[in-house]
């Protein structure tokens, strides 16, 4: 335990067990009251000599002497009136015995009617007399502790949360009148101290300190505590902006509704500014911002940008319909909007420091265009050139287009923009002369598709006499490979030995997959499938199949078989697939699964028809994507069925010398055969021949060998591509013409601008009378392909749908340097007409070299003045939002927010808390330790020359906060003495000032760190006497003397709230007015209509009626009653806003049991019944007598919490009634008595006909008489309070009472109407007493009757309303007053 703890701990148990170790109570001596003579006395001192005394002889001493003293009574001794008054509490007993019947005994003599009553009244003057000579006694001075509730709520308002930090503390007993708050029931225990020091250091661990002082914080580390203060500045920066999210959040202004503002108020803001927050708050504007703003309504010139702002507001302003304003409005905030965008630019933040909104100049000279064309249909795609004019005249505005171009996919040519009508015409004159040329190059591929042998393609067209680059281009729209091993990629290169350790085992890995081999003749090893002699295995992984593949060196048939076999375990298996790849087209031969150490010969494909260069392929994959187990043997048979009948075989012709290459030489010493490969599984092509045309036809006679019929069909295709198709040309060809004629079309799109003017230079001479591009005769002979015009201009352009398709324009922008004016330059879709003004949101064009570009910067600089792009970041902790790493963990950027839209007091605040959000996160401090870990992580590899920069400033910042945190410490010291004070709810005294100091400095010697002395004090003042009791001071002597104002304020506090005072009642005390009557009157009543008069319905109100806690009453069956669990706090809740509404509203105290409304949320409306009441929110509902509910008797708290755990009980009911609202008290059960059972009757009786007979015992009925009718009213309410007709076994209830003086009424309506009009005064009394009982927080004693009297007559003489009492017990001396120390009184019940 560290030191300052101990000392916290020592203090505790010294200065707590010497207040309160006991009962916690300052005893007075006590001795026979000195009374004088006093007419009353002597005259009942006669009395009782002359009949008094003879009665107790002949009747009572016979058991109550010296020597039997039965029920611990001698009356024996009370031989004259001086004895019996040393006995106050004896005859009090004795009224209560003799009214109840229970004395005399009823086997003994008993009193005569005339005796009995001599008796009853000689006690009852006598008690009468001695009430009043010792009316006011303040009571025996008690040091109080805080109960729990008090002790919680107090902690509350003090910190400002709401810890509960007692709910791990034992229950407070209740004692006195019932109540918690009993000075006599504060016990304090060495278990209960460590409770209380353990509650001490966990408060003070819960401070947070701050630049001007400290605060209280739920959070329980330093983010948490920073995160606070954090959530007040993003509630005022989002209080007036709007989210903007770019890579943080931030916060913009909608500018429409200012707008609509500026145009609908534009008279009343220009005739008088002090309409402007009128204005503002009418229309929910920002005030601050709207003052800004009305410099555009005003007759001040503006720069060019506002004033052209500041012109469209007057227009709009000319306007009378609604619509047409909203609509102008948001135009013109649209514009502003854009401009404001355009003006600013948001970096991230986080890294270097900076802002975030950083001004942006749309001032440039040259600037590149890049748009998408999209053409549509024969009109091709057009666009425009557009330049725009600042208005200074066309000399003053020249503008050059540069090197405008069309570009391609990568790797494609350009086309320049001048090139484009030459480009067409040669295109267009390419393609009639490549198709009508399209037979010889069919024939020469359909010869070389038959020879066993590749020929080179520059001598096959050199032998044909055609294009080289044409028949490329044939040979791969048509997808007949004319080159050796196309279409195979994905070759495994790496190669791997000793496999697994194993020397005969090698192969082609990528670890896996792979293809590998036993190259051993005779040895089986395992790595870890079983891998045997000469045989070929492959593993695929989850992404990549493996595939082992045959490449035809010839035309002809084949027939194809293979082999699959899983030899691994631990797996789900395999797939399999044999296919057949020709060029770029894969066929799936057939396919299939196997299981773990599964294997499969599927049946052998006869005939396949083969030409040189296809590739036929077995296809292994992981099954599921589990590639566990894998390991697959593998076997392809390839047998040649025409010609020499040669044969291919996988495993003997690869297995002995796998890492001979890939490809792989077969048997016959021909390369590249066998390859091991990873095929893409998305590269199957789609074949561009339309099913059924002569193409697809022409084709399939090539690769089937017939020759002549490829012929005549290479005929009819060339007769198809010169004449076109006719009428009778089938679906098929014409869509095979159409597609292929198209320069867009498989074939013509490999012939970009290059390679066209490479192959054809000649044919793009034809250019008049052109519509698409320029005429190369407008651009200028600089080289550039420059287009020179004067703005304003747009110049319209057209290009082919054949060229501009998946192409894009480019195109270099510029201001002449000799221009003096300005311009905005836009390349757009679509044709346009020239425009003679500027636009928002487009760059503008100056040169460098022009005197006007300073005068616009100008401009640009009041707009950016008057409309930022964000007014905050929203954000605050740089990178919430994305996955960024940040130097800077707070980013404040608010500057424009607290220039535009706040008010000194709000920046003031502002201030305030991003000076706590730094002060409590140590940020400066935490960012230095960081830098050289973020440097180091940051940059690894790269140039640091952006973070070196940036130590001296993060040095400086830290240096400067840990000064501040040292120059602070004072400052935290006094704030905890302020706070002790208001702790202790007085001033603080020099002496416990000191001792707070001392103890610090005694903490700071032994090395402690400020913060830990400076709680280690807090702890101190959490565990001191002065904060856990409430002492007062009596005056010494035997006279009674007042209390001082401060320990009135805590004992009205205390009384109405179960708290500590509010700054208004300290104040009110601290002045030394509180005890003047109208001021006392004054507070009573404020603090009786506040939110806080909540802790009295809990305290006092619930207490009384025995309600209290019942949110947490788990006594009924859980079987039965199934949903009371889930109810019972909105039952609780009734009764406490019940109370709480009577109380702040000062209403008649006779509503607690006549008041015709309760308070119902629609959980609890549906419990009891009632209709059209909906949401969790609660309200006043009335009429509610008509609903058998209003008042405490018709509360499901009272009805369940008087019930047994399954059906009701009249006894407990009747009980509650007769001694909490009625105030009669009952003498015990006898011990002899059973109890009435809970469970239901198996003889079929009512609850009423069970507790009947229960009380036909003569040693019950006594009291059952007096109760159980007053509990029969009740029965139409069941145990957990719902209003019913019929009991538990289904029959009808009977609420019929009849009490023993012969008085009858029924149910819940009589029972109100009997209590309110025959029993008011037992009521009230008793409703007096308990109050009285509660406020002064002790029994209420003989002494006090006359007070509990003056307050039922003064709720009488005011309309019952509930501050007469309160300001009665206010103003009585036993709530003013101390008694003295020596004083001495006989203490009474």
């Amino acid at each position: 335990m560290p030191s300052f703890l101990k000392s916290i701990k020592a203090f505790a148990f010294t200065a707590l067990l010497l207040v309160g170790t006991r009962s916690g109570i300052v005893e007075a001596q006590t001795a026979p009251a000195q009374l004088g003579e006093q007419d009353p006395f002597e005259q009942l001192a006669q009395q009782y000599e002359g009949s008094i005394r003879p009665l107790l002889e002949s009747h009572c001493l016979k058991c109550h002497n010296d020597d039997l003293a039965e029920g611990e009574l001698d009356l024996a001794r009370m031989e004259s009136l001086t004895a019996v008054r040393r006995e106050l509490r004896i005859w009090q007993k004795v009224l209560f015995m003799i009214e109840n019947a229970e004395m005399p005994p009823k086997k003994s003599k008993q009193l005569t009617k005339e005796q009995y009553e001599t008796l009853r009244s000689w006690v009852v003057t006598y008690l009468d007399a001695e009430a009043h000579a010792n009316a006011g006694d303040p009571g025996r001075v008690v040091m109080r502790r805080l109960t729990n509730v008090e002790f919680d709520r107090t902690v509350r308002d003090l910190t400002g949360i709401d810890f509960r930090p007692t709910r791990e503390f034992p229950e407070d007993s209740a004692a006195g009148e019932g109540f918690t708050n009993t000075g006599e029931s504060m016990v304090m225990s060495p278990a209960l101290i460590d409770k209380y020091l353990d509650v001490a250091q966990e408060l003070a661990s819960q401070a947070v300190l701050l630049p001007d002082g400290f605060r209280f914080s739920a959070g329980g580390n330093r983010p948490d505590w920073s995160e606070e203060p954090l959530d007040k500045i993003r509630e005022i920066y989002n209080s007036d902006t709007q989210e903007y999210h770019f890579r943080e959040k931030w916060g913009t202004v909608n500018l429409t509704p200012y707008c609509r503002t500026l145009i609908q108020q534009r008279e009343r803001l220009r005739s008088d500014s002090a309409q402007v927050d009128v204005v503002a708050k009418e229309a929910g504007l920002n005030q601050y911002y709207l003052r800004h703003l009305t410099s555009l309504v005003s007759d001040e010139t503006q720069s060019e940008l506002l004033a052209e702002i500041q012109k469209r507001l007057a227009e709009a302003a000319t306007l009378t319909d609604e619509t047409a304003i909203d609509s102008e409005a948001t135009a013109i905030a649209n514009a502003i909007h854009t401009w404001r965008d355009q003006l600013w630019n948001i970096d991230p933040v986080g890294q270097l420091f900076n802002q975030g909104q950083q001004p942006q100049s749309p001032l440039t000279q040259s600037q590149e265009f890049r748009l998408e064309l999209k053409p549509s249909g024969n009109e091709g795609a057009r666009f425009s050139l557009v330049t725009r004019s600042g208005g200074d005249g066309p000399q003053a505005d020249k503008v050059h287009w540069k090197n405008a171009r069309i570009e391609g996919p990568e790797g494609s040519s350009p086309i320049a923009l001048r090139d484009v009508r030459a480009h067409v015409a040669r295109l267009n004159t390419f393609r009639r002369d490549t198709l009508a040329s399209v037979e010889e190059y069919l024939n020469a591929i359909a010869a070389s598709s038959q020879k066993e042998e590749f020929t080179p393609i520059p001598e096959l067209a050199k032998a044909h006499g055609v294009n080289e680059l044409l028949l490329r281009a044939w040979s791969d729209f048509l997808d007949i490979s004319l080159t050796r091993g196309m279409g195979i990629t994905g070759l495994i290169t790496e190669k791997a030995t000793r496999i697994a350790g194993r020397d005969s085992v090698s192969g082609w890995s990528a670890n896996p997959p792979n293809v590998v081999a036993n190259m051993s003749h005779d040895q089986t090893v395992t790595i870890p499938g079983i891998t045997r002699p000469r045989t070929v295995h492959v593993h695929p992984d989850p992404q990549n199949d493996v595939a082992v593949g045959w490449r035809s060196l010839f035309t002809g048939h084949v027939r194809v078989e293979a082999s699959v076999e899983s030899v691994a375990g631990g797996g789900n298996g395999v797939t399999w697939k044999l296919t057949l790849q020709r060029g770029t087209r894969i066929e799936q031969l057939a396919s299939g699964h196997i299981d773990a150490l599964g294997s499969i010969r599927p049946p052998a494909i006869n005939d396949l028809q083969v030409s040189a260069g296809d590739v036929v392929s077995l296809v292994i994959g992981a099954h599921d994507g589990n590639h566990s187990g894998d390991q697959t043997q593998v076997n392809l048979l390839i047998t040649e069925q025409s010609n020499e009948l040669r044969s291919w075989n996988l495993a003997a012709d690869i297995a002995g010398d796998i890492l001979a290459g890939n490809p792989h030489v077969d048997s016959f010493g021909h390369p590249d055969v066998w390859y091991f490969y990873l095929p893409n599984q998305d590269s199957k092509r789609t074949d561009v021949l339309p099913d059924g045309s002569l193409l697809a036809r022409w084709r399939q006679a090539v690769e089937s060998g017939k020759l002549e019929d490829a012929a005549r069909l290479s005929a009819e295709v060339s007769v198809l591509f010169q004449s076109g198709p006719t009428e009778a040309t089938p679906e098929s060809d014409r869509k095979l013409y159409s597609e292929t004629f198209s320069s867009q079309s498989a074939f013509f799109r490999r012939f970009d601008y290059a390679t066209l003017a490479q192959i054809a230079p000649d044919l793009g001479d034809d250019t008049q009378d052109s519509p698409w591009g320029i005429d190369p005769a407008g651009f200028a002979g600089d080289g550039n392909g420059t287009l020179v015009v004067n703005a304003p201009n747009v110049t319209n352009i057209a290009i082919p749908t054949d060229i501009a398709t998946g192409r894009t324009l480019v195109v270099t922008g510029e201001i002449a340097k000799s221009a003096t004016g300005r311009v905005q330059l836009e390349v757009v879709a679509g044709k346009k007409d020239a425009v003679d003004s500027l636009a928002p949101g487009l760059p503008i064009f100056i040169s460098d070299e022009s005197v006007a570009r300073q005068q616009f910067e100008d401009a640009l600089a009041d707009f950016r003045e008057l409309f930022p792009r964000i007014m905050c970041c929203r954000s605050v902790v740089p990178g919430h939002f994305v996955n960024t790493i940040t130097l800077q963990k707070l980013h404040r950027e608010d500057e424009h927010l607290m220039r535009l839209m706040m008010g000194d007091e709000e920046r003031a605040h502002l201030d305030k808390l991003w000076a706590e959000v730094l002060y409590i996160s140590r940020d400066a401090i935490e960012t230095l330790e960081y830098y050289p870990l973020f440097v180091e992580f940051s940059t690894q590899g790269t140039d640091t020359h952006e973070f070196i920069p940036l130590e001296p400033g993060i040095r400086e910042r830290a240096s400067a906060l840990e000064e501040l945190l040292q120059e602070t410490e004072p400052v935290h010291l006094n704030a905890l003495i302020q706070f002790a004070a208001r702790a202790f709810r007085r001033p603080i005294t020099e002496f416990e000032e000191r001792a707070l100091l001392a103890m610090y400095a005694d903490l700071r010697a032994e090395e402690e760190t400020h913060d830990a002395a400076f709680r280690g004090v807090l702890s101190r003042v959490f565990i001191s006497p002065a904060f856990l009791y409430r002492i007062e001071e009596p005056v010494s002597g035997e006279e009674d003397g007042a209390v001082n104002d401060w320990e009135l304020a805590t004992r009205m506090s205390y009384f109405l709230w179960s708290t500590m005072p509010d700054e208004k009642l300290i104040a009110t005390a601290a002045a030394g007015r509180l005890g003047e009557p109208d001021t006392l009157v004054a507070e009573a009543r404020r603090m009786l209509g506040n939110e806080r008069v909540r802790g009295l319905a809990t305290e006092f109100a619930c207490q009384w009626l025995h309600v209290r806690g019942f949110d947490s009453f788990d006594e009924k069956n859980e079987r039965q009653y199934p949903g009371f669990a889930d109810i019972r706090d909105d039952m609780y809740e009734e009764t406490i806003r019940f109370f709480e509404d009577l109380f702040r509203r000062d209403g008649s105290v006779l509503e607690i049991l006549d008041a015709d409304h309760t308070f119902l949320n629609e959980t609890l409306a549906a419990h009891y019944g009632i209709e059209g009441i909906t949401g969790d929110e609660w309200r006043r509902v009335d009429e509610m007598k008509q609903k058998s509910r209003g008042g405490v008797l018709g509360m499901a708290t009272v009805l369940a919490k008087q019930s047994g755990a399954t059906r009701t009980s009249p006894v407990l009911r009747g009980n509650w009634i007769v001694e909490t609202l009625l105030g009669e008290k009952l003498p015990n059960p006898p011990a002899t008595v059973p109890e009435l059972p809970d469970a239901l009757s198996r003889e079929g009786l009512t609850v009423r006909q069970m507790t009947e007979r229960h009380v036909s015992e003569e040693s019950c009925s006594n009291c059952h008489v007096r109760i159980d009718p007053f509990g029969f009213a009740l029965e139409s309410f069941d145990a957990i309070g719902r209003y019913r007709t019929e009991d538990l076994i289904g029959q009808p209830v009977d609420t019929l009472a009849q009490l023993r003086d012969g008085t009858r009424f029924t149910g819940i309506d009589g029972l109100r109407s009997y209590l309110v009009n025959q029993r008011r005064n037992d009521f009230l009394e008793q409703l007096c007493r308990k109050l009285l009982g509660f406020a002064l927080g002790r029994t209420v004693e003989l002494s006090d009757q006359p007070l509990v009297d003056a307050m039922v007559k003064n709720l009488t003489e005011n309309d019952f309303k509930f501050s007469a009492a309160v300001e009665t017990i206010l103003h009585s001396k036993q709530f003013r007053f101390h008694r003295g120390l020596e004083s001495t009184h006989e203490e009474s019940l």
